[in-house]
């Protein structure tokens, strides 16, 4: 299957849209950047999906993706709601 340029750019721009919905979920602005960081890596064509291999794979220390998924404080009740809603 042949994908084109402008696939691969509506694709990121959904993809976009989707993540901003949960942005009021993430509460410090510096985490952001992490969640589509994760989300790419999850449905990229990485052969590993845990949280090292993402991470290398777009240059951030894992350390710094892992406490990001494990320290970080979520607004639960919101992220439901949104994901209800979407």
């Amino acid at each position: 299957m042949e994908v084109s340029l402008e696939d691969m750019k509506e694709s990121r721009r959904n993809l976009t849209r989707f993540l901003n919905e949960f942005r009021g979920c993430v509460k410090a602005t510096y985490n952001r950047a992490h969640l589509r960081t994760y989300v790419e890596g999850q449905i990229g064509d990485l052969p590993r999906k845990s949280v090292e291999p993402i991470a290398l794979a777009a240059g951030v220390a894992p350390r710094t993706l892992q406490e990001f998924l494990s320290r970080h404080v979520w607004d639960e009740d919101a992220v439901r709601r949104r994901v209800q809603r979407v």
